[in-house]
């Protein structure tokens, strides 16, 4: 019930991630930016105060988005503009009195078929309401991964926090019914006499049943102390919930990828190999947390449940085994997009320090 319950929650979470105002003004200079301009300034100075991609963005702009997606689209390139480009967005105000109505529709329309042309433009555009609407899509549906794959990272802790929940809970439980028979000790002679035949309540019944059956049995047979072929064989509970992780990270690590074409980013190949990546070098990278967490003999965790330092070497052999192979899977995706893109672009990636550092010195040791 607590698996399919977590389930549920991460897949509510991730309906939650709502569109943002900025996406419509992002969106129409993701679009417009695949369009060359003649102009001679860096990226930043082009997109921060290039008269013709401004003057194609603003009126694209005016046409397609309210003013309040204009204002904040503005303010979150302006951001980027100063924090990145170490400049100041020329603002919508004053290239507004010449956007009139007249002056946009003299401007040539393009197309997503026109990326491919690639002309230097020596005058402004606007980008068709189809183009634009793939622009949006692009934008927003990428900004939207990043943010599922953060949710679904926190995913992490708050599976593992609902397991430590439940056995401090558990042992507290049973520390407050200790007490309590310390305080009002039974009367053994009167139970005695008494016709019922059992003086159990039905907690401790459910007790005795779920410790018989449930957490103190190993999974096979009676090989729980005892090595079978070399290994140790852990408990149902235990087994169930290494399983029940198993299973929540091989379901999150594949679902809710919005893989749609056209996409000026990618193509629906590679869509899926850059979401996939993202997605399980977050949750790798999550549960490092947890697996240091569950390798610690000093642990007040270990002290809040009660349970054994063999459970909790458990956890972290399984934690990390996941982890490993979220990062290979990382690695293979970014490697498969980076061949797409040719062997000339993969050879000169080797030359990069952090290409190489995350391939050899992170991934490989791990495995």
């Amino acid at each position: 019930m607590f698996f399919l319950r977590f389930i549920l929650i991460s897949t509510i979470l991730a309906l939650s991630v709502a569109a943002n105002a900025i996406d419509c003004l992002e969106g129409i200079v993701t679009a417009t930016g695949k369009f060359t301009f003649n102009a001679t300034d860096d990226y930043y100075n082009n997109l921060c105060h290039g008269e013709l991609f401004l003057t194609s963005v603003y009126a694209a702009a005016k046409v397609y988005c309210t003013p309040e997606e204009i204002a904040a689209g503005s303010a979150a390139i302006g951001k980027t503009c100063s924090e990145y480009g170490f400049t100041v967005l020329t603002p919508y105000a004053e290239f507004a009195p010449i956007l009139a109505d007249a002056f946009i529709s003299s401007l040539p329309v393009v197309n997503f078929e026109d990326i491919a042309v690639e002309p230097t433009r020596n005058t402004s555009v606007i980008v068709s309401e189809s183009l634009y609407k793939t622009g949006k899509n692009t934008y927003a549906i990428f900004v939207q991964s990043l943010a599922l794959d953060s949710r679904y990272g926190w995913g992490v802790y708050g599976f593992w926090g609902g397991i430590l929940l439940i056995g401090i809970v558990t042992r507290f439980v049973k520390f407050l019914a200790h007490k309590m028979r310390q305080n009002h000790p039974v009367d053994v002679t009167a139970l005695e006499s008494c016709s019922y035949p059992a003086v159990y309540t039905t907690a401790q019944k459910i007790q005795g049943w779920s410790q018989a059956k449930i957490i103190l049995p190993p999974l096979i047979g009676t090989h729980h102390r005892r090595l079978l072929g070399g290994f140790t064989i852990p408990t149902r509970i235990q087994s169930f919930v290494v399983l029940a992780y198993w299973a929540w990270s091989i379901i999150i690590c594949a679902v809710s990828y919005n893989i749609f074409s056209p996409n000026i980013y990618y193509t629906t190949e590679v869509q899926a190999w850059r979401y996939i990546s993202d997605r399980t070098a977050v949750m790798s990278y999550a549960n490092l947390p947890v697996m240091w967490m569950f390798s610690g003999r000093n642990n007040v965790f270990l002290w809040a449940t009660g349970w054994e330092f063999s459970t909790f070497n458990l956890f972290h052999r399984h934690v990390a085994r996941i982890a490993t192979l979220q990062a290979f899977i990382h690695s293979v995706a970014w490697t498969v997009i980076e061949l797409k893109s040719g062997r000339a672009a993969l050879a000169a990636d080797w030359k990069m320090q952090y290409w190489y550092m995350g391939g050899l010195v992170i991934t490989h040791p791990w495995s």
